[in-house]
């Protein structure tokens, strides 16, 4: 008998066989799958916002609401472009079913995350803080915080620093000071004016040099030019007219830089919002530091900043931690750095 074999037998395969009936998304997804939570989320929000946000006329348009359902759950499964999204509307049965086999392309998701969407998703995230709420998902009772340096998408090699633009302003001022001095001495007119006093001790030296005082001088020298004096006198005010209007436009670049850094260090040409932040491997980039909450895995609050300071920072971060959820929690769970302003923040609370 032990000699005795047995053939081997499979289960039958046909993929040329025609169901009778062809069978439904609804039965292929488990009954407590994630893509299952996120569309009950997206069903129980207000869209109003974002169906306002379209203008109407012309051809029909993809449901808000459907498109909202597939970032989100495509956001829980790590799936982020807008191609990989439309992929997976073509071959997901969890996609399918959530879009209602729908197949909008990735230009239609790319548009709609980047605009429509962009424009109330601090609305919709506070929605779905209170369903979490109301759910008992979270208590508020525990909120644990921290930051991060996040690298921006902008050219490491495009920081423009502060100091150097005051300090290149003031170089190029200095040399605006020595042009208004050659003008003085060319324009008769100004002699009479100082009464043989020397420019320096009219303060001439110290003169902030603006873009006015600049056309000021310029204005100058159109007179003489127009004047007619000699050709030496007038190719000498068209060579200092040329020079100043150089500086002039370098002080305004270096004016524009100053007041887009603001109270910053510095900014990224690429993406003027980043600043340049240390990261975790000493690197200097231009970056965002990013401050999240959290209960239970579940991220309730999230603040961007410009600052690397976590301690200058948590304030904004509880005020809108405040505004989203109308208290703060009971209970702060943060690193060191966060203490002095967590005290400050309980004895306003007490009062």
């Amino acid at each position: 008998m032990s000699n005795i074999q047995s053939s081997a037998e499979f289960k039958d395969y046909g993929q040329q066989q025609i169901l009778l009936l062809p069978p439904s998304l609804e039965e292929l997804i488990e009954p407590n799958h994630l893509v299952r939570v996120v569309n009950q989320v997206v069903d129980s929000m207000d869209v109003s916002g974002l169906i306002n946000q379209y203008k109407g006329g012309g051809t029909t348009a993809y449901h808000p609401r459907m498109l909202l359902k597939i970032l989100l759950y495509a956001y829980s499964v790590k799936v982020y472009t807008g191609r990989r999204i439309a992929k997976a509307l073509r071959q997901d049965i969890h996609f399918m079913w959530l879009s209602g086999m729908s197949r909008p392309d990735f230009r239609t998701i790319n548009n709609f995350r980047s605009s429509r969407a962009k424009e109330v998703i601090e609305a919709l995230f506070e929605q779905v803080l209170l369903f979490l709420v109301k759910h008992e998902h979270i208590k508020l009772e525990n909120y644990f915080c921290d930051g991060s340096t996040l690298a921006a998408d902008g050219n490491k090699h495009k920081i423009v620093w502060k100091k150097n633009a005051e300090r290149f302003k003031d170089m190029a001022g200095e040399k605006c000071r020595e042009l208004f001095k050659q003008i003085d001495t060319l324009n008769a007119a100004e002699n009479k004016q100082y009464a043989g006093s020397d420019l320096e001790e009219r303060g001439l030296s110290a003169q902030e040099v603006t873009a006015e005082s600049i056309d000021e001088q310029v204005e100058k020298l159109d007179a003489i030019i127009a004047s007619g004096t000699g050709k030496k006198h007038q190719r000498k005010a068209n060579s200092l007219k040329k020079k100043l209007r150089e500086k002039q436009a370098k002080i305004v670049g270096y004016e524009q830089q100053i007041a887009i850094a603001a109270e910053r260090s510095g900014y990224n040409k690429t993406d003027t919002d980043a600043s340049a932040m240390r990261m975790k491997n000493k690197e200097l980039l231009p970056a965002y530091n990013v401050l999240a909450g959290c209960e239970d895995q579940f991220i309730v609050s999230v603040s961007i900043h410009q600052n690397t300071n976590d301690g200058s920072c948590f304030n904004d971060h509880l005020q809108k931690l405040k505004t989203q959820n109308h208290e703060l929690p009971k209970a702060i769970i943060a690193d060191s750095i966060f203490m002095s302003k967590i005290m400050n923040c309980w004895k306003r609370k007490k009062q």
